[in-house]
Formats: structure tokens, C-alpha cells, sequence
């Protein structure tokens, strides 16, 4: 069973390196992982570009989006 794995990004680049990691180093492979990000002013950019070059690409996906608060 694949699963997905949606990861909510402003501006967190001071973490979001080490939770791809943890979610990369995991056993469970049949999964793909989803960032959300509402257009960071930080260094998300190039760490979601480094470990989309790092894995497969079919495994990170990005999609951009104005953020609307936490619930969005």
C-alpha cells in the first residue's frame, strides 16, 4: 500500500532537512512525500531542490501555494 506523506512549509528550512531525512531513512519505501510551500523567503528552496536530486524524483513532489493560514 502506497501512502503519501504532506509536509506544510513556511519558512522552515531549519527543520525540513531533517525530516526528509528521517522520512527517507525510514524501512517503508512504497510511499511518496508532498511539500506544500507557501512561497519561503528562507533556505526551503534549496533543500527541497538538493533532495529532489538526492532520491527519485517520482517519490518528492513540490507544489507552490499563497498561504492562507494553518488550516488551509
Amino acid at each position: 500500500m502506497k501512502i503519501s506523506i504532506v509536509i506544510p512549509n513556511l519558512n522552515t528550512g531549519k527543520y525540513l532537512g531533517y525530516c526528509l531525512e528521517s522520512i527517507f531513512n525510514q524501512d517503508y519505501k512504497d510511499f511518496e512525500v508532498v511539500i506544500v510551500d507557501g512561497y519561503s523567503k528562507d533556505e526551503s528552496a534549496k533543500i527541497i531542490d538538493y533532495y529532489s536530486k538526492k532520491i527519485n524524483h517520482k517519490k518528492l513532489h513540490l507544489a507552490y501555494r499563497k498561504p492562507q493560514g494553518q488550516s488551509d
